[in-house]
C-alpha cells in the first residue's frame, strides 16, 4: 500500500478501507466530522478530516469534493508508494485541475477503477490518461473527467 493508495468505501454503517489480508473496518455510529487517517497494513488512507457520507466515500472524497467547487485543498498522505516525489507525511497542496494542460510526470488526485489515488500520470494516449505510483506500478488508464486536481506543492 503507499500514498493514498489504500482506498476506503463506506459499506453500511462502517467504513472498509483495502483488501484482502490489509483489509481494516471501523463502525461509524454518527456524521460528525473525524480525522480520516486510518492505518491499513503499512499504508495510510488519509489524513486531515473530511465528513463521512454516502456509500461512496473514499479517502479523498472530502477533497475532491472542494476540487470541484474551485477551491485548493491541502492534506497529508500517507504511504510510500509516492516515494521519492510526495514522502510519507508530507504536506502536498492540490489545485482543481481545471483547463490546463496535463502531462506525463503530472502528480494528479484522481478515480481509477473507483479507487481515489494521489499518483502519477505514466502516459497519455489521446484522451485517455494512465495513472501510476512512483514503484513502477500501474493503476490503470482514465479520462480527464477522472483526474480532480494536480499536485502543485510538496513541504516537509
Amino acid at each position: 500500500m503507499g500514498v493514498c493508495c489504500a482506498a476506503a468505501t463506506a459499506v453500511g454503517g462502517s467504513l472498509r478501507a483495502g483488501s484482502g489480508a490489509h483489509a481494516a473496518s471501523v463502525m461509524i455510529t454518527s456524521t460528525e466530522r473525524m480525522p480520516t487517517t486510518l492505518e491499513v497494513g503499512s499504508g495510510l488512507v488519509s489524513g486531515g478530516e473530511t465528513l463521512l457520507h454516502g456509500p461512496d466515500m473514499g479517502w479523498a472524497t472530502g477533497y475532491i469534493e472542494r476540487l470541484e467547487a474551485g477551491e485548493t485543498v491541502s492534506f497529508r498522505p500517507r504511504g510510500h508508494s509516492m516515494k521519492g516525489k510526495v514522502d510519507n507525511g508530507a504536506l502536498v497542496t492540490v489545485e482543481p485541475v481545471g483547463e490546463r494542460a496535463l502531462e506525463v510526470g503530472d502528480i494528479v488526485l484522481c478515480k481509477v477503477g473507483g479507487q481515489q489515488y494521489l499518483h502519477l500520470i505514466k502516459a497519455v494516449r489521446g484522451p485517455s490518461f494512465q495513472i501510476g505510483n512512483n514503484r513502477g506500478g500501474i493503476n490503470g488508464w482514465v479520462s480527464r473527467a477522472a483526474i480532480f486536481g494536480v499536485l502543485v506543492r510538496v513541504e516537509p
